[in-house]
């Protein structure tokens, strides 16, 4: 946990969760037990994210019961910052705006 003193709270908290899936499974398994204790401890309008790592890099998306979603990026692949926030869809794209005719 990291919290920025300099900073004022805006918004919830937010946690971020990085797992290494090279591990023995029973390793996985205890993680996954450990995780669920922690997310049962976090305040109810923390914003969580979860990102699991091997050969490719997951981002998952929590919020979606019936259809779980998850971002995967090749692990053999080399990928811009600006490009990663553009396939996750953290980046705000420049809005066409009409050009005013000259008078």
């Amino acid at each position: 946990e990291y919290e920025l003193p300099s900073v004022p709270a805006k918004g919830p908290p937010a946690m971020l969760f990085l797992v290494d899936t090279c591990a023995h499974s029973e390793e996985l398994a205890e993680l996954a037990d450990s995780l669920q204790q922690a997310l049962h401890l976090l305040p109810e309008d923390c914003l969580v994210g979860f990102i699991t790592f091997g050969t490719n890099v997951q981002v998952h998306e929590l919020g979606f019961d019936g259809c779980p979603k998850a971002y995967v990026l090749r692990g053999n692949r080399e990928y811009p910052p600006g490009r990663v926030g553009e396939l996750l869809g953290a980046t705000q794209q420049a809005q066409h705006q009409p050009q005013q005719p000259s008078a």
